[in-house]
């Protein structure tokens, strides 16, 4: 792989969700041969030869960006019918799946020391509410199955009195989560043993 520098390590621009253009250089220089992305899609560029990849820094990148956006115009307004379906009670959990601190970015997950810090809520597994797991015929440290949009995966079952009704928090962007589907959205829980929640 092309050796690119971090976020910290180069300059460049974000535009907010309000539409502000936020500027920003590198805090530090990247180390070893990385360079900037941009740098390095330059030089790619420059070598299959194709047109467009003249620039010298960030802000003539931005500069044209810019420019190409000037008659954009920001809307919060829908596009087209938004059709949502309330679900009825009853009808299974419903997977909260917070990502937890220690897991947001591949800086922190590569961090051994940050990885070995304990976070409350973090470790993966089912977490269920008391009134939940009880009804479910469940118990703190139950394996079970879960399974979301056609993939199963084993966890151990938390009781967490925070967890809503009709919910299951599984966390995301940990071990153990890579096979589950979106971070909202109907799940199936069975206990090993055999029991359908």
């Amino acid at each position: 792989l092309l050796p690119i520098g971090a976020f910290a390590e180069t300059s460049g621009t974000f535009v907010n969700a309000a539409g502000t253009w936020q500027s920003f250089q590198g805090a530090v220089a990247p180390p070893g041969e990385a360079r900037p992305g941009w740098k390095v899609l330059r030089v790619l560029g420059n070598l299959l030869d194709l047109p467009g990849f003249e620039y010298r820094d960030a802000a003539q990148v931005r500069s044209e960006l810019r420019g190409l956006c000037a008659d954009s115009k920001l809307s919060n307004s829908p596009a087209g019918d938004l059709k949502v379906e309330p679900r009825g009670v009853g009808e299974g959990l419903i997977r909260i799946g917070n990502v937890p601190p220690y897991a947001l970015d591949p800086l922190v997950r590569r961090s051994p020391a940050l990885q070995r810090t304990p976070v409350v809520g973090g470790a993966f597994g089912i977490y269920l509410h008391p009134d939940e797991a009880r009804a479910a015929g469940l118990a703190e440290g139950d394996q079970v199955e879960v399974v979301q949009n056609g993939s199963a995966v084993s966890a151990k079952v938390m009781v967490d009195d925070s967890v809503p009704h009709g919910c299951a928090r599984i966390p995301a962007g940990v071990a153990g989560s890579e096979a589950l589907g979106d971070q909202i959205a109907p799940v199936a829980v069975t206990k090993t043993a055999g029991i359908q929640v």
